[in-house]
């Protein structure tokens, strides 16, 4: 058996909605647009993530990267030079 009891809802309140600086949102998509060019890229992912685990030698960096050639792979640690000012290795 349903109750007819009556719950009080609490007042609606509408705020402004904030404008957001045009100038602002086109420097932010420009960074993004930057992050997803790089991180899109093939092998980029899993350099990065093997990179996570600490400093590596490109040899060892190479070895744990399976597939990878080395003109490849030193194409994407210059990209990750580039874009997130590495320290080379």
């Amino acid at each position: 058996m349903l109750n007819d009891t009556h719950i009080p809802m609490a007042a609606s309140t509408t705020r402004p909605v904030p404008r957001l600086d045009p100038e602002a949102c086109g420097h932010a998509d420009g960074g993004l647009m930057r992050a997803f060019d790089l991180l899109g890229k093939r092998w980029t992912g899993v350099v990065l993530g093997t990179l996570s685990g600490g400093p590596t030698g490109f040899r060892a960096l190479a070895r744990a990267v399976e597939g990878i050639s080395d003109s490849m792979l030193s194409d994407r640690l210059s990209d990750q030079l580039v874009a997130f000012a590495l320290p080379s290795l």
